[in-house]
């Protein structure tokens, strides 16, 4: 009874005073209570960097470059995608013979062998060796891709390189162009002399096979992935060497190839001893040696 008489007497005056927090003692109370701020909707967020204006464009993932067609040279692959290539074409005068067999013109029209000709002062290389010569390089300048670089030789003594403008006769480079289709098709003009410009064979010049791949070893601005020669002779007459031992002269190329390009090697009609010259070329390059 007392501890009952005791607790009312301490508890029910604090009771008496409680109120709820609307009640009068929290009257006039402010509280620095700032109202929350709202970006607008269209503001960029904090550190926001515009896109610029152009963006090239996202690869397209059905695009493979595996896809594009080979390049090929008589039939036979030459280079993969994207790889570099020099054609080292023989102009010497046994070029003019007769080709080995009819062949397809660029047109598709059928070309039986014939000699060369002269017609108005220039010769008429259709049905010959080098006329069919022709119609390869020019296929194979076709099928290049526009991430391929190339270059063109063609020699006899002395080896003549393609350059955007005309032939440089005596030069000691040759130039790797991209091929662009504006590109592939003044060298097109250049090989098949449509431009007057072109290589305009003579006829009767000695093979210098050693002088068209020491052209080619010294391309511009780099060094091609692959060259691509073409001869219906082997062991050169015309050399940087007096030995006309084809061992010597092959043993030759082979220490002026720096850079180590495989070299292959494509032969037309040869002798037992231009073969045997021809596989040493190729052989000791790590390329491969074609009989046509």
């Amino acid at each position: 009874m007392h501890k009952l008489m005791l607790f009312l007497i301490l508890v029910l005056p604090i009771l008496s005073r409680a109120q709820s927090p609307c009640g009068s003692d929290f009257e006039g109370l402010d509280l620095p209570i700032t109202p929350p701020v709202y970006a607008p909707v269209d503001a960029p967020p904090p550190n926001y960097q515009p896109l610029p204006d152009f963006l090239p464009p996202l690869p397209d993932p059905t695009e493979d470059p595996s896809d594009e067609p080979p390049v090929t040279f008589f039939g036979h692959e030459i280079i993969k995608e994207g790889q570099s290539v020099i054609f080292v074409i023989d102009g010497s005068g046994s070029m003019f013979a007769p080709a080995n067999g009819p062949y397809k013109d660029l047109d598709g029209s059928e070309v039986y062998p014939t000699p060369a000709g002269r017609e108005g002062g220039r010769w008429v290389l259709s049905g010959t060796r080098f006329g069919q010569a022709r119609v390869e390089l020019t296929k194979a300048i076709r099928a290049l891709s526009p991430r391929t670089k190339f270059g063109v030789v063609v020699y006899e003594c002395n080896p003549h390189a393609w350059e955007i403008g005309g032939r440089r006769d005596g030069s000691t480079t040759v130039n790797l162009y991209e091929a662009t289709d504006e590109n592939k098709q003044l060298a097109e003009a250049w090989v098949n002399n449509t431009d007057n410009q072109g290589y305009n064979i003579q006829g009767g010049g000695l093979t210098g096979t050693p002088w068209g791949l020491l052209l080619a070893f010294n391309s511009v601005p780099t060094y091609a992935d692959k060259i691509v020669l073409l001869t219906d002779g082997g062991n050169p007459n015309c050399s940087f060497l007096n030995s006309g031992r084809w061992e010597e002269q092959a043993a030759a190329i082979d220490n002026e190839n720096k850079h180590r390009t495989p070299i292959d090697v494509f032969g037309l009609s040869q002798s037992a001893e231009d073969i045997k010259f021809c596989q040493k070329v190729a052989g000791d390059s790590g390329a491969s040696y074609i009989q046509l």
